[in-house]
């Protein structure tokens, strides 16, 4: 198989359609029940969604590399987390354990410093 044949297509395809399938599914929650049925909520709603779809993209395929970790903003303005608090900023790195890290910079003006850990994700 050369690269650029075309042979990953049919995947590549299938896996595009089901992408757009779930999304698509997903957006169907901007219209349950306990949503009000107001067209700033639904707009709201959608908005959500596509901020979510950012953060993803950036988590998942943009910042992935343990070896070569990007300290990156995963709340901003325009990308929320649902529940954030406005006086912090949050960021995030992936990491692992066949590498050591080290976390340098100046002290600001932050009273506080969280840095959080956490286990394998699947």
């Amino acid at each position: 198989m050369a690269y650029g044949d075309g042979s990953d297509d049919a995947r590549l395809r299938a896996a595009w359609k089901s992408f757009c399938n779930s999304l698509k599914d997903a957006g169907l929650a901007a219209f349950k029940d306990a949503s009000p049925a107001s067209p700033l909520q639904r707009a709201d709603a959608f908005r959500f969604l596509t901020q979510n779809l950012g953060q993803a993209f950036d988590l998942a395929l943009e910042t992935k590399d343990p070896a070569f970790p990007q300290i990156h903003p995963f709340v901003t303005p325009t990308r929320k987390l649902g529940g954030d608090v406005a006086d912090f900023t949050y960021r995030q790195a992936w990491i692992d354990g066949n590498h050591t890290y080290r976390i340098t910079g100046r002290k600001g003006t932050a009273r506080w410093l969280n840095i959080t850990v956490q286990g394998p994700r699947p």
